[in-house]
């Protein structure tokens, strides 16, 4: 099946992240338009799902060839390792500390670490070697899908690469964009009113991204 709006030319550099997938119907949805990411939830939250939903949206992600993200917090290293292997995820992005121990068996298993770090008005020190990728995120009420951003203005000269993620939606993905996210974390914004991805949404937030040929 070809891609929703496969007849636009992406102007992008970034590449995009859909977090929160809750099933197979909605990871379809998401699958129809031009990303490079789909995350599930395996931490404490409303779109928190199992490791038998969370290996089905996986297989059919690989089948449309593009990669899988899980999102972990307040789990032990032990059970972050074990998940991701089941579910044959490709990145973790985890919330929390990081051990070398951690970093050396999920790089064993081919599978990329980004250390989410939550920012207020601030930008953390980001010294710490053991992740392959820092992902920004506003710091809020729930771990992630909080709907707000931060002060982006703070990343205009970090140098290293990071994601983005808080608040991100039609209206402010091309600011969000001029700061050169590597990859730009979608979630709670491009939801309709029962907490269901929206493919009208989704359309309407890339299109910012994109030209018509």
């Amino acid at each position: 099946m070809a891609k929703f709006g496969s007849f636009i030319k992406t102007i992008k550099m970034q590449k995009i992240k859909i977090c929160g997938i809750k099933s197979v119907d909605e990871a379809r949805v998401v699958l129809s338009f031009d990303i490079s990411y789909i995350g599930v939830i395996f931490a404490k939250s409303k779109r928190k799902v199992g490791l038998d939903l969370a290996m089905e949206i996986s297989n059919l992600v690989h089948k449309n060839k593009i990669k899988i993200v899980g999102v972990f917090a307040d789990i032990s290293e032990d059970e972050i390792l074990e998940i991701s292997k089941k579910a044959n995820l490709d990145v973790v992005q985890i919330y929390g500390e990081i051990s070398p121990n951690l970093y050396k068996n999920l790089h064993l298993e081919n599978i990329e670490i980004w250390k989410v770090f939550s920012v207020s008005n601030e930008l953390p020190n980001l010294e710490n070697d053991f992740y392959d990728m820092p992902l920004f995120d506003c710091k809020g009420k729930n771990i992630g899908g909080n709907g707000i951003s931060f002060d982006w203005s703070i990343l205009k000269n970090l140098k290293t690469k990071f994601g983005l993620a808080g608040g991100i939606g039609a209206y402010n993905i091309s600011l969000a964009s001029s700061y050169k996210p590597e990859v730009i974390d979608i979630n709670s914004m491009v939801e309709d009113e029962n907490g269901i991805k929206s493919a009208k949404k989704i359309s309407l937030t890339l299109s910012n991204l994109m030209e018509i040929k």
